[in-house]
């Protein structure tokens, strides 16, 4: 590799002169400096209209991520709809708890879920397919 040679004093006089003399890009004075104020302060709402936002939008709901420990018969069932089980198990719950909450009991039963559940699997025509097991690849049900 060739190491880059420093130039000789001849050599930087002549870079210096021709910086001096670039009417394009003075050289800032020590007044100039000190008056000199940050661009965020200097240009305040320029700066907030060029200020992007990193990452995805912020959702007014976003959902909550839970842990559940759940019946594996009810796990199964969800899973046997397809790719989106996790999807079509929050829509149910979403159901139940409307349900629950419109009929003013303020506190549903197990038994409300499950039939709930059930109806919203068999209403799209899900309900019936067996789960797959762990050695056997997961595939929509065609149709």
């Amino acid at each position: 590799m060739t190491r880059i040679k420093n130039p000789t004093d001849a050599e930087e006089a002549a870079i210096q002169r021709q910086i001096a003399s670039d009417p394009d890009a003075p050289e800032a004075t020590d007044q100039q400096l000190r008056k000199a104020k940050p661009f965020a302060a200097a240009f305040p709402d320029l700066m907030n209209s060029i200020k992007r936002a990193r990452g995805r939008p912020k959702l007014a709901a976003p959902k909550e991520a839970v842990t559940l420990r759940l019946d594996p018969a009810v796990v199964s069932a969800f899973r046997a709809t397809g790719g989106e089980w996790r999807a079509n198990m929050g829509k149910v719950l979403e159901q139940a708890a409307a349900k629950t909450l419109s009929s003013g009991k303020g506190r549903g039963s197990a038994k409300d879920v499950k039939s709930i559940a059930a109806s919203a699997m068999t209403a799209k025509g899900r309900g019936d397919h067996q789960p797959t097991t762990s050695s056997e690849p997961k595939r929509r049900p065609k149709g």
